[in-house]
């Protein structure tokens, strides 16, 4: 696996100096590409940079446990269905699949990648959004048997359907410490995703965003979820566009510092 990855690495080097050498770099239609993917991965990168910036104090975290102590019920516990893969082919057969009346649950079971043991047969336990990790913070957001992805997480990508939400009571209060750092987790998740809100209509405000109603409303979609690549030589391949989740959140902060303009 590592030989191929490095040969894979050095033939991609060599077909790009190649490339530079003839001229391609100048392209209009490279350029354009080499743009849109360059503000994808800096976006990424100014995202993760507001995620290291949270900061979660310690009385915030022993605020929260005493308000969970006090209710004597659980943070939210989620179970999902997922299936995680670096190969984005097996995602348009998984659709495929789900479209012919297979049931995801079924299929995440056939496909499971997961190790961990709190999942068995790519169903996982009633776990906590911060136990479940990335797939935890997206499940958090969704409706119960809403699926959603695949989305790119640490690895590859993901695709995963909100199975079951629920509260439950604490029969036995964990001591401070055991819980100090999943708290911690909680906290900073929270904060993250109201901070990346709050920037994000800052940002479309100042940098006067415009959306053209009439042109988007015009434009032709479908129900059929489907991944689009680029097919070049040397069975080369790529997504034809950088894979962005689903995030709206932001558009009533964008919306009301609008309103709020002369």
């Amino acid at each position: 696996m590592i030989s191929s990855r490095i040969r894979l690495f050095i033939e991609q080097e060599l077909f790009a100096r190649e490339a530079i050498r003839k001229g391609y770099l100048d392209d209009p239609e490279v350029q354009r590409q080499i743009d849109i993917w360059k503000k994808h991965f800096l976006a990424q990168l100014y995202e993760n940079e507001l995620y290291r910036s949270v900061n979660v104090k310690e009385d915030e975290i022993k605020q929260k446990y005493d308000t969970l102590h006090n209710k004597n019920v659980s943070p939210a516990l989620m179970k999902i269905a997922i299936v995680t893969s670096e190969n984005l082919e097996l995602f348009e057969k998984i659709f495929q699949e789900i479209d012919s009346g297979k049931k995801f649950e079924t299929i995440a079971a056939e496909y499971n990648r997961q190790e961990e043991k709190e999942f068995r047969n790519g169903i996982s336990d009633y776990l906590t959004a911060e136990e479940l990790g990335e797939a935890g913070a997206i499940a958090a957001g969704l409706e119960k048997g809403e699926l959603y992805g695949p989305v790119k997480v640490e690895g590859g990508y993901a695709l995963l359907k909100l199975l079951d939400k629920k509260t439950e009571e604490i029969k036995e209060i964990a001591a401070y410490e055991e819980v100090k750092e999943l708290i911690r987790n909680s906290i900073r998740t929270e904060k993250f995703s109201s901070i990346r809100k709050e920037k994000t209509g800052e940002l479309a405000s100042g940098y006067k965003l415009n959306v053209n109603e009439s042109l988007l409303k015009d434009i032709r979609v479908t129900d059929i979820d489907m991944i689009v690549y680029k097919y070049f030589g040397f069975g080369g391949r790529m997504l034809a566009m950088p894979f962005t989740p689903l995030f709206h959140q932001w558009e009533e902060k964008w919306e009301s510092e609008r309103a709020d303009m002369p």
